[in-house]
Parts: structure tokens; C-alpha cells; sequence
């Protein structure tokens, strides 16, 4: 069922990028679009029409941009995944290895850092869409395997690969609602993690 047209557009937030919508490219305008879109009605409510219609440009001006749905969804995961590099890197520097990365996602999660929900919000209705096509998955797997390369340079690599699949396996239950453990259990885990890290 499409987004009722009659209906107002949602209001302009704060880009990803943490600058006003009315800077960004037409392109970051699209994929801004397709996150409300997602995150207000659900995947199932991903369309070109609905996400045009939320960005307020033609179809034809997203499809100058991309080319289908799936290359629309494609998008949302590369800028997923730009993002948490950016944020990775403005507190990491350029080439952060494995045991510094560790510790910084555990932190993050830790504080419950700004956005940590919706990320996991967005992700969870993206998911349906996604395990249609893994290929869409692409920029994530190069991540991860970039991520692997680093741990494998550890001085307790099985360690390291512990760490990560526990922290994987935390984010997609929180993401699911499944599973879910109470916060002072959570931030005694990670305390954990915390102490294991300094073991790398």
C-alpha cells in the first residue's frame, strides 16, 4: 500500500551527515527520503514512488540517481556503512587497528551513542529486502573482511574474532527486539569486553 499523497511530507531533519537537509546533494536528499520512509512505515512502504514522492523530486530524477529498488537499497547500505567509517575515523584516525576498533565499538555501544537505535531500527526493516538479494550486503561483507584482515594481525586473533561475532551477535538481537537482555546485564558485558580487549 503506497504512503497516503494527501498526507504532509515528513519534516526535513538533520542529515546523517549532521548538516541540514536543504545542503545536502540531491542524491543524500534521496537516500534521507528512503531512511523516513523506512523507519516511519516499514520497508514493505519502500518504493521509487514513495521515496520520490518523500524527497520531493520526479521519479525520473531518482532513477538519475538509482536505478531500481535494489539500488536504492544498495545506497542506504554504502551510506551505512560510509558513516560509521567517517565516525570511526574522526575518533580513530585514518588506519585504526583491530584491538582499537574493538574497543571503541564496545565504548559506543556501551554509552549508547546518538543514533545507535535508529541505525538498529532502519536495519531491522531493511532486513526482509535485503536476505532477498545479499548481494546488497556487499559493502558490509568488504567491512567485515578489512575488519578480519586486522584481527588476524593480533597477538590472540581467536580472541579478537570472539569479541567480534559476540558484538555482531549483541547488535542483531538488539535489532530483532529478540533475545534482548536487561541494560545493566548489557553494561556488564561489555565491561567484560572492555577488560578482554586490553588482552589482545
Amino acid at each position: 500500500m503506497a504512503i497516503k499523497k494527501t498526507a504532509k511530507r515528513s519534516p526535513a531533519r538533520t542529515s546523517k551527515k549532521g548538516r541540514p537537509a536543504g545542503g545536502e546533494t540531491a542524491r543524500e536528499k534521496i537516500l534521507e527520503a528512503a531512511y523516513r520512509v523506512v523507519q516511519q512505515h516499514g520497508a514493505g512502504h519502500l518504493t521509487l514512488e514513495n521515496v520520490a514522492w518523500e524527497a520531493g523530486v520526479s521519479k525520473g530524477g531518482l532513477l538519475y540517481h538509482f536505478r531500481s529498488k535494489d539500488d536504492l537499497i544498495r545506497g542506504m547500505v554504502e551510506e551505512h556503512v560510509r558513516q560509521e567509517e567517517r565516525h570511526m575515523h574522526e575518533n580513530l584516525g585514518e588506519d585504526p587497528d583491530a584491538k582499537a576498533i574493538l574497543r571503541f565499538v564496545i565504548d559506543t555501544a556501551f554509552e549508547g551513542r546518538s543514533g545507535y537505535d535508529e541505525d538498529h531500527e532502519i536495519g531491522a526493516a531493511l532486513l526482509p529486502a535485503i536476505l532477498e538479494n545479499p548481494a546488497l550486503l556487499e559493502p558490509v561483507e568488504n567491512l567485515i573482511c578489512e575488519m578480519n584482515r586486522k584481527i588476524d594481525e593480533l597477538k590472540d586473533p581467536a580472541l579478537g574474532y570472539i569479541l567480534r561475532l559476540a558484538l555482531d551477535g549483541m547488535h542483531f538481537t538488539h535489532m530483532m527486539g529478540i533475545g534482548v537482555i536487561e541494560d545493566w546485564q548489557r553494561k556488564e558485558v561489555f565491561k567484560r569486553m572492555q577488560q578482554l580487549v586490553d588482552e589482545l
